[in-house]
């Protein structure tokens, strides 16, 4: 019987709780995501889950060495998924999510815009002209995320002490993501997401719509395998990867998520597979087909959704 740890890092911390300080809204996000995966998981004939739920890093090395595999889900914010991802591979563990070196190579805002290959398009950095978008440089969640149309709204930033964050051109479009399961030699792709965000000049991500139209979808995926084989052509993984796109007049890669996203809970109700199972057999290198139903879903963040 094969193993799988799965650890969430919100749900750890607060089980008990580690801090008076948790986001609550991703606190939420982070159980909806880990309810899901473990449900599917569950699901697998043959699969015994070992659970995460203790922070402690004694603990978690326990498991991973008890577990075939162990997927990671936590944010990038201040290296929390590198941390964690780090404790796996040094405990002998093996990733059922995006390795160490993935990770870094999509850690921070600017040193990926950087680091990508010129032929992938990404917003430019520190534009002369408005409107732009300020971020962290590791930020997850849209946290501390603002649309900014003039100097006046910039000055009013840098007084409230938001100078020092990452600054890119404003891209119109639609904003959109694309999940793949990555294997030795499969990238599969999933169906491609509307994302919808607050409309308050904050990007906070409320949920998505999938699927897109057609000629949408594709131009997700094209841009996406593009990112995913510099990716792998630098540093080697398996398992769920994210990337977040603007699809417009000129399309753009936003960021890669090296890891689960909120989009595998829509994604899981308009499919007759299961995702995780897919996900499972395609890191240990089999070939499997995802088959999709007719429809549309509409999800959020806390893990609600609708089927029409």
């Amino acid at each position: 019987m094969a193993k799988i740890f799965v650890y969430e890092h919100f749900c750890a911390l607060a089980n008990p709780p580690q801090t008076e300080t948790l986001p609550q809204s991703l606190l939420t996000e982070g159980r909806a995501m880990r309810d899901a995966i473990v449900e599917d998981l569950a699901r697998i004939p043959g699969i015994a889950i070992l659970s995460g739920d203790s922070s402690d890093a004694d603990d978690i090395r326990e498991q991973v060495k008890r577990a075939d595999w162990s997927l990671i889900i936590a944010p990038e914010t201040d290296g929390i998924l590198f941390r964690l991802s780090e404790l796996v591979e040094s405990s002998g563990g093996r990733l059922l999510s995006p390795s160490l070196q993935a990770i870094f190579l999509c850690g921070g805002k600017d040193k990926l815009a950087r680091r990508i290959d010129p032929d992938i398009p990404t917003p430019d950095e520190r534009p002369d002209v408005y409107p732009q978008v300020w971020k962290p440089y590791d930020g997850a969640g849209s946290v501390d995320t603002f649309l900014v149309p003039d100097a006046q709204a910039a000055q009013l930033l840098i007084d409230r002490g938001y100078g020092e964050l990452y600054r890119t051109e404003f891209v119109p479009g639609l904003a959109a993501s694309i999940s793949f399961l990555v294997g030795p030699e499969i990238i599969l792709p999933l169906k491609a997401c509307r994302q919808i965000l607050s409309e308050d000049g904050r990007f906070q991500y409320l949920g998505g719509e999938v699927p897109l139209e057609t000629n949408l979808e594709q131009r997700a995926i094209q841009l996406g395998i593009k990112a995913i084989r510099w990716l792998l052509a630098e540093a080697p993984f398996v398992g769920y990867i994210g990337i977040d796109l603007i699809l417009g007049e000129r399309d753009v890669l936003i960021e890669i998520n090296p890891r689960l996203t909120t989009s595998y809970i829509g994604l899981r109700q308009l499919t007759e597979s299961n995702l995780a199972e897919a996900m499972w057999k395609i890191a240990e290198g089999k070939a499997t087909e995802v088959k999709w139903k007719p429809g549309r879903v509409r999800f959020q963040s806390n893990g609600q959704f609708e089927i029409s």
